[in-house]
């Protein structure tokens, strides 16, 4: 079992880009938590082998979230970031495109790809994984 949370702020850097498009720095955290269990029933042995284990770790991150506002309900986005520094994870980056839709002017939803990269070590557990697939998003803008 797996979860992954990630809180994040940003800040519109001030450059001159053409009308619908903006650049933010961006600053935050991912949480994840990695729980296993492993239970072996040898058929020729009465007895059950069982294994689990929890891992939990924060990795601090910065980043660059790109937006380009095709008209007035639709957009695109592209983030990327990088993190862990050894607090967490030795090395953890993502990267994500998405496109979205505003349904009101706060409440937005998209649809895109992420791939995440994490290499993890603590003791004898080692988490060097890529991750990707279908991304979904639902936002609140205030």
């Amino acid at each position: 079992t797996q979860l992954l949370a990630s809180g994040v702020v940003g800040y519109q850097l001030p450059l001159n880009l053409p009308d619908g498009m903006d650049l933010s720095a961006t600053a935050g955290f991912r949480y994840n938590h990695i729980k296993a269990t492993l239970d072996v029933s040898p058929a020729l042995f009465p007895v059950t082998i069982s294994r689990e284990g929890t891992v939990d770790w924060i990795d601090p991150t910065i980043g660059l979230i790109f937006n380009y506002k095709i008209n007035d309900r639709w957009f695109m986005n592209l983030t990327g970031d990088i993190g862990g520094f050894g607090v967490g994870s030795d090395f953890t980056s993502q990267g994500i495109a998405t496109v979205g839709y505003m349904w009101t002017p706060t409440i937005s939803t998209s649809i895109g790809w992420r791939a995440l990269y994490t290499d993890y070590t603590e003791g004898g557990f080692v988490y060097d994984t890529t991750e990707q697939g279908l991304y979904t998003t639902i936002g609140v803008r205030f």
